[in-house]
């Protein structure tokens, strides 16, 4: 189908994997286990972690370009999950595009990243990931009703209260991205066989796959 009816990803067999709820209801099913947790990602990859905390957008540019093996004409705006992708010239200069989308939909360059390991190894979520990324998100929304707050009701504690709250969801937001940089990075390691895979009971080895190809 084309990219118009919501189906804008295939995998090499052909499958293709819907935008949206039905992807994240399809990675509901995925039982792959990711090499390291976010807990734990930052001891798989320190130097990666270390300047994902400075240079996040360079680091997930370069992610990014690993996850396709440095084959650029795979490349597709925001890995073909939004209704954009594929719409926005990719194709004639896909490395000024990605560094756009990098720059300007940090966030949303990281999750993608994500998504595509998820949906290439059939990767999981596990519930402490879970937490970790609700955390996050709920301290971000919690940052902008305190701020919010303070504006509308005038209060000097209120908005040192606020100050303090959005700085701790800055640091937990630098944080976590950074974690999931290096989480990202050393499985790909392992997808390329470029790291052994970690010997912790329970995480299993998943056989390299091919970037996903966008119809």
């Amino acid at each position: 189908p084309p990219m118009g009816s919501g189906y804008g990803v295939a995998f090499p067999s052909g499958q293709k994997v819907p935008y949206k709820f039905e992807a994240a209801e399809r990675r509901l099913g995925y039982t792959g286990k990711w090499d390291t947790d976010l807990i734990h990602a930052v001891c798989a990859q320190p130097m990666c972690c270390c300047i994902a905390m400075f240079c996040p957008c360079c680091v997930s540019w370069e992610i990014r370009r690993r996850y396709y093996k440095g084959d650029m004409s795979q490349y597709v705006c925001c890995g073909g999950y939004l209704p954009c992708a594929g719409k926005c010239g990719e194709k004639s200069c896909p490395e000024c595009c990605l560094c756009l989308e990098t720059w300007l939909c940090f966030a949303q360059s990281v999750a993608v990243t994500r998504w595509l390991l998820q949906d290439d190894l059939e990767l999981e979520t596990t519930a402490c990931d879970k937490c970790i990324i609700a955390t996050m998100i709920t301290l971000q929304y919690l940052a902008c009703i305190m701020q919010c707050a303070a504006a509308i009701a005038g209060s000097g504690e209120l908005d040192t209260a606020a100050d303090i709250v959005d700085l701790l969801a800055d640091i937990v937001w630098c944080t976590v991205c950074a974690c999931m940089a290096a989480q990202h990075a050393n499985q790909i390691e392992v997808r390329d066989g470029r790291k052994a895979p970690a010997a912790d009971a329970g995480v299993q080895a998943v056989a390299p796959a091919a970037p996903m190809q966008r119809t």
